[in-house]
């Protein structure tokens, strides 16, 4: 892909905010909108083109050139936004610390709020890749289902939970559209088969929260606080736990698995390799400054291309068909990143 790394900042909108152009001459800035480099903690790809970034403060960031250019919009409230899933080129969906769950019809220009879930923070949010179902969870064992691309939400019953005290789930990985994976809080795991009816749970072996949860040609993977990483082989309605071992005690806050059971984990200062049940540190340019950095969320689209995000807004990532991870952009500076220039004129 052409200039799959670039450098410009853009809003949609008549009045641009900042603009870079990738060259080895300095670029020329316009700048009409003080820009906060504020943390991101969610990204999805749609397909190669189209992706979306959310943060801090009700920020979305937005491209629809592979990275090339990005624009800035906002839901038009403050609530930090945990996690965006897109659905189409057009439609996607984003969970707020605050019980909100927001919906864009044009691409994430204007947003919606289509469900308000009180005294509940929303972490997580997936929908079916060849359905209108979908979750989202949060705080105090919130499971919210729709069956309806995200335009309507309604209340699901963890069943099968005995634990006095609820745990806030923190990942969701669907296998299709009746097969629920949720991991969370003090280790806890839930399962279902039938679309949220009924509930399996499990703790990990390790105890240890988990951030995120994926699925693998096995089952699912999940990863969490310290280091941990817990390996699960479904079959059936049984579901076998196993821990791995990752090689860090960092803690990981996301992942991305393909098909083959290839991935990524990140978190704080960690950008992990997976190959099945193997764990190795994945190469990082000095550009990304790991030991100062942490990373809330990753994708990987079909093609092989990494993106990440988080902290004081940096995206990173490695272009298609592998690669160092290197800096892409960060929000709130004036011009693209060395690496980032030199990443878009090796695509060209």
């Amino acid at each position: 892909m052409a200039a799959l790394f670039g450098g410009r900042l853009l809003d949609d909108r008549p009045i641009l905010i900042g603009e870079t152009k990738v060259s080895s001459a300095k670029p020329e800035v316009l700048q009409r909108h003080r820009y906060i480099a504020d943390h991101l903690y969610g990204i999805d790809f749609f397909d190669e083109k189209h992706g979306i970034s959310t943060g801090y403060y009700g920020t979305v960031l937005r491209t629809r050139d592979g990275g090339q250019n990005w624009s800035w919009h906002s839901t038009g409230e403050t609530q930090l936004l945990r996690r965006v899933h897109m659905i189409s080129v057009d439609q996607a969906v984003s969970v707020g610390h605050r019980g909100a769950i927001y919906r864009t019809e044009d691409g994430g220009t204007t947003w919606q709020v289509v469900h308000r879930e009180p005294d509940t923070m929303l972490r997580a949010v997936v929908l079916a890749a060849d359905s209108s179902k979908g979750w989202a969870v949060g705080s105090g064992a919130v499971i919210l289902c729709t069956v309806d691309a995200g335009r309507t939400w309604q209340r699901q019953t963890l069943t099968g939970y005995t634990p006095r005290d609820l745990p806030t789930w923190n990942g969701i990985a669907l296998a299709d559209a009746d097969t629920v994976a949720l991991a969370g809080e003090f280790g806890m795991l839930a399962f279902s088969s039938d679309g949220g009816e009924s509930w399996t749970i499990q703790k990990s072996p390790t105890r240890t929260t988990l951030n995120d949860i994926a699925v693998t040609p096995g089952g699912f993977l999940a990863v969490g606080l310290d280091g941990t990483a817990v390996a699960i082989n479904q079959q059936g309605d049984d579901y076998q736990l196993r821990a791995l071992s990752t090689g860090s005690t960092e803690h990981l806050f996301a992942l991305s698995v393909d098909a083959d059971g290839e991935g990524i984990a990140v978190g704080s200062r960690s950008v992990l390799a997976i190959a099945g049940d193997r764990f190795v540190m994945f190469p990082v340019s000095d550009s990304v400054e790991l030991p100062y950095n942490w990373f809330a969320d990753i994708d990987m689209t079909g093609s092989g291309a990494v993106w990440s995000v988080g902290r004081r807004g940096l995206v990173a990532g490695s272009p298609l068909g592998g690669g160092v991870f290197e800096v892409v952009f960060r929000l709130g500076s004036d011009t693209p990143s060395n690496a980032a220039s030199s990443l878009a004129e090796s695509e060209s």
